[in-house]
């Protein structure tokens, strides 16, 4: 059997959506320990069960390995900071955040869309996790939207909303690729003009599989990553999605040429939208911290993943 490569494995993992969650206890002394999480799952109603699933990684995993009692928090839409906190910051966590104390101690974060206080019912070893199967004694549904996550970014039904209640009749679909190689973007250029490979969608919920389609078509051999950009133009009622992408060789077959990124003109990129998000990506490129864009032409949010 081959050596599976964990970064593309936790990749590929990644296209499935998930919401997010804090999973919280307290240490034998008493203090409160946290961490991000979106490996959460119901399990049962009788008796009522969940699981959540530490990794050895985390600097608290002794505690929850060993844990009698703790709470899941299914965080709100507007929780990123949240999220991003107990998945990276090493300074107090709880300091910065408002919280509660549930019915064994647990923290329960304040303005959370769910909580779940649980004793520990069953541990188990899995590989570098254990899972972690509590018993559900007491909950809280505050009716809030959840935070979604994949493909190494957030996003929200708010969001999904807000564009749905923007499309028309006239509305189109694109989607289209940042193909890198050898710090070079694959570029096709008319009259001094710059575009990225582009499609145009007949069904938009199937755009990374027409764009691989459209990329064969025309002899470009590239693995298609995560989402990078999600706008729309509220003018012209066009709707986008860019990706991320990797090719093997600068083979650019009937798409245009590869440039070097450092040599790219943002303001080259005529369509609105386009030349913001090229700046960002020349940015983003030195220090391979990329964000998901989503919003439109002119303005919206970054979403950074969290370093897990």
């Amino acid at each position: 059997m081959n050596k599976l490569d964990p970064k593309e494995l936790r990749t590929a993992f990644g296209r499935y959506m998930t919401g997010v969650t804090v999973i919280t206890a307290k240490t034998a002394e008493g203090e409160n320990v946290g961490f991000t999480a979106n490996s959460f799952t119901s399990v049962s109603l009788d008796p009522p069960l969940l699981l959540v699933c530490p990794g050895e990684h985390l600097s608290s995993f002794e505690t929850f390995k060993n844990t009698g009692h703790f709470a899941v928090n299914i965080l709100a839409h507007n929780q990123e900071e949240i999220s991003n906190r107990f998945a990276s910051s090493k300074e107090d966590r709880f300091a910065q955040t408002k919280w509660s104390e549930d019915i064994f101690g647990s923290p329960l974060i304040e303005g959370a869309t769910a909580h779940f206080s649980c004793s520990t019912y069953e541990r188990m070893t899995a590989g570098d996790h254990i899972i972690l199967v509590g018993q559900v004694h007491d909950f809280q549904d505050n009716l809030a939207k959840g935070l979604g996550y994949a493909d190494s970014g957030y996003f929200n039904l708010s969001q999904k909303q807000k564009i749905k209640a923007s499309d028309t009749a006239n509305s189109r679909y694109f989607a289209g690729a940042l193909i890198e190689c050898d710090g070079h973007v694959l570029i096709n250029e008319k009259d001094g003009r710059l575009e990225l490979p582009m499609v145009e969608l007949n069904d938009r919920y199937f755009a990374p599989l027409r764009l691989a389609e459209y990329l064969r078509e025309n002899g470009v051999n590239a693995d298609i990553h995560q989402t990078y950009s999600v706008f729309h133009d509220p003018e012209t009622g066009q709707h986008y999605t860019l990706f991320r992408a990797t090719a093997a060789a600068l083979d650019a077959g009937s798409c245009g040429t590869f440039k070097k990124i450092s040599e790219l003109e943002p303001a080259q990129f005529e369509q609105a939208g386009f030349t913001s998000m090229m700046q960002r990506f020349k940015s983003e490129i030195n220090n391979q911290r990329f964000g998901l864009f989503i919003g439109d032409s002119d303005s919206g949010d970054i979403h950074i993943a969290p370093n897990t």
